[in-house]
């Protein structure tokens, strides 16, 4: 099901490092999705969406949240930023300790240029 998700979705350590990312976060990254292993999540996001991001990582990582949901910008490869909806949900081990927290990613650019247009129009 991970593999072949079609959203982007990714698995990361307790530090927020992605451990293993699927095909569909490689393409809407514009990379391989082997190439995100080892990278930082906050890393993938835009600097103004890194201290968010790292935020409700670390959340996660100390058990503080079981769930989060952030907005940030991803980086692609080439582009312009691209608005998501991240959902990351900690995955504890068999002790109940946050080790791993899964990421599920759905692109919003569309919706999101949608909505200012008709924001413009309506302001019109």
């Amino acid at each position: 099901a991970f593999a072949h998700a079609p959203i982007g979705m990714a698995l990361a350590d307790a530090a927020g490092v992605v451990l293993e990312a699927n095909r569909a976060l490689g393409d809407l990254l514009g990379v391989p999705p082997g190439a995100l292993a080892g990278r930082r999540c906050e890393d993938l996001v835009v600097p103004e969406d890194r201290a968010s991001m790292a935020a409700a990582l670390r959340a996660l990582a100390s058990g503080e949240a079981t769930a989060v949901d952030e907005a940030p910008r991803l980086l692609p490869a080439a582009g312009d930023p691209i608005w998501v909806r991240c959902a990351m949900s900690a995955v504890p081990d068999r002790h109940g300790r946050p080790t791993t927290a899964v990421l599920q990613v759905v692109d919003l650019t569309g919706a999101r240029e949608a909505e200012r247009a008709r924001n413009e129009f309506v302001a019109t």
